[in-house]
């Protein structure tokens, strides 16, 4: 019994404290041949000629090196594309930079999931999806949020 308390005591020293959400107050953009709507919570990026890679995304924040982010909330695998969740220094949420989800073929659920950033600097949080039919589109829980450790 006092092994197991001993376990507990050190899980919980060495959890993790998260602040407020970065991403509060700031709205969804659209990328080039994308357009935004939403829908019952979910904000969509549709594919406005196809093949054009839609994107949606909320910044700029800074990310501060040695600090882990937290998130919360679900991207949505909708039609016929796959997508992936990025936080990048560019608005077009090119390949890298401080997290890539990789390219997902189903609904993902990133609530809780953590990653450390590794260098500082202005970035943007949103998706990217891949197709190639005009009219396809992914979704982001709206309330999507990134929390910074304290």
């Amino acid at each position: 019994m006092q092994a197991a308390n001993r376990l507990m005591l050190m899980g919980r020293k060495n959890a993790l404290s998260f602040g407020a959400d970065l991403l509060s107050g700031l709205s969804w953009t659209a990328g080039a041949s994308t357009t935004y709507s939403t829908a019952s919570g979910l904000a969509r990026a549709t594919d406005t000629v196809g093949g054009a890679n839609p994107r949606i995304t909320k910044g700029p924040i800074t990310i501060t090196a040695g600090k882990t982010y937290k998130f919360g909330g679900s991207l949505y695998k909708r039609t016929n594309i796959s997508a992936v969740l990025r936080v990048h220094n560019a608005i077009t949420l090119a390949a890298g930079s401080f997290f890539d989800g990789g390219l997902q073929t189903s609904t993902v659920n990133y609530t809780g999931v953590t990653f450390l950033a590794v260098t500082s600097g202005t970035a943007y949080l949103g998706f990217v999806a891949t197709t190639s039919v005009q009219g396809d589109y992914g979704e982001i829980d709206e309330a999507f949020t990134l929390q910074e450790s304290l």
